[in-house]
């Protein structure tokens, strides 16, 4: 521990006298005789200096008489230089502990020589108080008239001045003494402190005050075998009446066979035998109990309802089964349907309506076979209406060309009906035919309405639509704007399109152009893939009219693009000129093999340039694209 050595000098202050200056002239002063040498103080204590510090004191003495003038010489000695020294100043410094004896010795002119000693204790320097610590382990309980002293310490330990004041926060509680003995008055908490007299440094003890417990017992019961559902309440007396804390747990070794609550009630549950046990919170005393669970016969079994049960089919209903008597021991049940195609039955009596009809539920205890069945009756649900659904009531025109077959569907309400069969038909099947899946096929230009009529109550819907003939543009004079054989094994692609690297077997921007379905366009074939947005742009050679796009995706391959932007310029541009007319966003399903074609949004366009933009929102599974074929279509 590092001590704070403090220098402390220590002057003993005296009249002093002085040497007189000799002279034969008659007209000084008379002579004064000293009569006698006396240090003021018979002895001093000196500190102890070390390498950094040294303690000295200058001791003076006194002349009697003060003004004596016959003084020839002072001499100063030390009787122990190993303990201190002294110089011809009087200035004497510690060496080491001890005592020794400072002498000073007055010479006057007629050779009479005058004395005194001071005794000089060199001693070790105080050590200064840093801090209080209590030694006593904390957690401290002392019952009501209790008491007991706290251990504490003064550091470092061998600080000079150990002086310490003591105080308690609640003397309601606990006091304290000069002698830090505490005495306990009242049950509760008081903080008792500790401070130095020097430095007032402090500690803080918190004195709990209280009645420990010492045991718990239960009081015993009239009767330890029970039968499930009965219940027991268990008295667990907390030892001794007066302890403060007297809260308890309950636990018990199998709550299968018993459960116990925070209040000690014990649930017989199944047959078996169990232990119950209390502890205690202050100091976790325990007590225990055996209870035994005796087996409860069956002797029936009842199902709440007592008519017969008329469920819609498709719905659901589950039976509840009463096993007598109630705390019987074993609550297995079997469950069991008469015809399974009318209405079913789960393990946990959940009937389920199959189809119209009757059938009855049997239930079945497992122990003693006892039964009760209940007949249900399953309804019909009649269908209220229908509607046509993917292809919507507002579609007025369909375009042959494009897409020439659609799954039609059928919505019956209400949804669980119990007959949900329909029939199709077409009004002119020259210009449409739909089968009776709801396929339709387009055939030729013309008007037909479609109709959906179910097969319960005949309802229907329908609607009328024209079909329009839609033509493939000839690409033969087409070209991809940017394109150059020199550019082929350049992944960073010429200025109409994000890539050009091409897959060994003719993975280049101008298979789009062709129906050869086994080559095609991919964005970024070369490692590391180039991640979105990929292009092209192609040339239609002039302006050309056109009323769809079409897209095909690479065979059997459906990491490319979900869709796709579509500009369209009289000029050519980069992908970034502010030049393009911004077509409209469409989706495309990767899944298929498929052409799909699009309607352009704004009707009709007429463009030499139509880019294709594939934005970071279009990106499919993969950070590229791949297409084997690029189309147009123009409505006759």
């Amino acid at each position: 521990m590092k001590r704070n050595i403090f220098l402390i000098t220590a002057v003993l202050f005296f009249a002093a006298g002085f040497l007189p200056s000799c002279s034969d002239d008659k007209d000084k002063d008379p002579v004064i005789e000293v009569k006698s040498v006396m240090f003021k103080l018979p002895s001093v204590n000196l500190s102890l200096g070390d390498e950094e510090k040294t303690f000295t004191v200058a001791l003076t003495y006194t002349l009697e008489p003060a003004k004596a003038s016959n003084i020839v010489s002072v001499n100063w000695s030390s009787s122990n230089t190993e303990v201190a020294t002294v110089s011809q100043s009087g200035l004497v410094t510690s060496i080491a502990l001890g005592e020794t004896t400072v002498t000073v010795t007055v010479q006057v002119t007629d050779g009479k020589t005058f004395t005194d000693r001071c005794i000089v204790n060199v001693v070790s320097a105080p050590i200064s108080v840093e801090d209080v610590e209590f030694i006593t382990e904390e957690g401290l309980i002392i019952p009501p008239g209790g008491s007991t002293t706290l251990q504490y310490q003064v550091l470092p330990e061998d600080a000079s001045n150990k002086s310490v004041l003591w105080e308690s926060n609640n003397e309601k509680v606990a006091t304290v003494n000069q002698e830090g003995l505490v005495t306990a008055v009242s049950l509760g908490t008081a903080v008792i402190s500790v401070t130095t007299v020097e430095g007032g440094f402090k500690a803080r003890y918190t004195i709990t005050v209280k009645v420990v417990v010492t045991g718990v017992e239960l009081e015993p019961l009239s009767k330890t075998v029970f039968e499930a559902g009965e219940e027991v309440e268990l008295v667990a007396n907390v030892l001794p009446e007066d302890a403060t804390n007297k809260k308890v747990t309950w636990e018990s070794s199998d709550p299968e066979v018993a459960t116990v609550d925070d209040n000690g009630k014990v649930t017989a549950k199944s047959v078996g035998s169990v232990i119950i046990t209390v502890t205690t919170e202050d100091g976790e005393f325990e007590d225990a109990c055996e209870i035994e669970v005796k087996k409860t016969d069956v002797t029936g079994v009842e199902l709440e309802e007592n008519t017969k049960l008329e469920i819609p089919a498709g719905n659901e209903v589950t039976l509840k089964a009463n096993i007598l008597p109630a705390n019987a021991s074993n609550k297995k049940l079997i469950w069991e349907s008469s015809d399974p195609l009318v209405a079913t039955v789960d393990e946990d009596g959940k009937v389920t309506a199959i189809d119209v009809g009757n059938a009855f539920i049997t239930v079945t205890t497992d122990e003693g076979g006892f039964e009760d069945t209940r007949e249900i009756e399953v309804l019909k649900i009649s269908v209220l209406g229908v509607r046509i659904g993917n292809i919507g009531r507002d579609v007025t025109n369909l375009f042959k060309g494009l897409n020439n077959v659609y799954n039609l569907t059928a919505s019956i309400a209400p949804s669980n009906a119990t007959i949900n069969t329909v029939t199709w038909e077409s009004s002119d099947t020259d210009v449409a035919d739909v089968d009776q899946t709801g396929k339709l096929t387009l055939k030729s230009v013309g008007v037909t309405t479609i109709t959906v009529t179910t097969t319960d109550g005949g309802f229907t819907d329908n609607f009328m639509f024209k079909v329009n003939e839609f033509s493939f543009l000839d690409r033969s004079n087409w070209s991809i704007y940017g394109y150059n054989e020199s550019y082929a094994d350049n992944r960073d692609g010429g200025p109409g399109w994000s890539s050009q690297a091409p897959y060994d077997g003719g993975a280049r921007i101008t298979a789009i152009l062709t129906d050869e379905d086994g080559q095609f366009w991919h964005a970024s074939w070369s490692d590391p893939s180039t991640d979105y947005p990929h292009w092209f742009i192609v040339d239609l050679g002039e302006a050309t009219e056109f009323d769809a796009v079409m897209l095909r995706r690479r065979t059997d391959n459906g990491g490319t693009a979900k869709g796709y932007t579509i500009y369209t310029s009289d000029v050519a541009n980069p992908p970034d000129n502010d030049r393009w007319t911004n077509r409209g966003d469409y989706t495309f399903d990767p899944s298929t093999n498929d052409r799909q074609a699009k309607p352009l949004a704004s009707g009709t366009v007429k463009a030499r340039y139509i880019l294709m933009y594939f934005d970071e929102k279009h990106k499919g599974s993969s950070n590229y694209t791949m297409f084997s074929q690029f189309g147009l279509y123009k409505r006759e």
